[in-house]
């Protein structure tokens, strides 16, 4: 299922960057979390898109250069993230800039 919430967040990520423009993945490991971020130098989002792209449904205002869609791979993405693996899914954006989506994971420590 992570896989499937990866694929969905990196799909979107090339989906809403124009050609010339970069995606760039990045993870890292501290002591109590697992962090994955996917960022763009896409379109961007507004404020109240950020608020709002986890909704079922929720379809940012297109223009001729961006993908269709149903609206349902974030908020699967989302549900994924935080209510199966009690983990966090969050966006950070500027319209015409980029997006930065950022999964935060609790780390498992394994036993001796």
């Amino acid at each position: 299922m992570m896989l499937q919430a990866a694929i969905n967040l990196l799909s979107n990520a090339v989906k809403y960057t124009r050609e010339e423009g970069r995606v760039t993945i990045r993870s890292r490991l501290s002591a109590d979390q697992v962090v994955f971020e996917v960022e763009d130098t896409g379109v961007g989002l507004n404020e109240v898109d950020c608020h709002k792209v986890f909704e079922k449904f929720y379809r940012v205002k297109k223009d001729k250069d961006m993908a269709s869609g149903t609206g349902l791979g974030l908020p699967l993405a989302k549900h994924i993230i935080e209510d199966v693996h009690s983990g966090q899914l969050t966006v950070e954006s500027k319209l015409g800039v980029g997006s930065t989506f950022r999964v935060a994971l609790p780390s498992t420590k394994q036993t001796p």
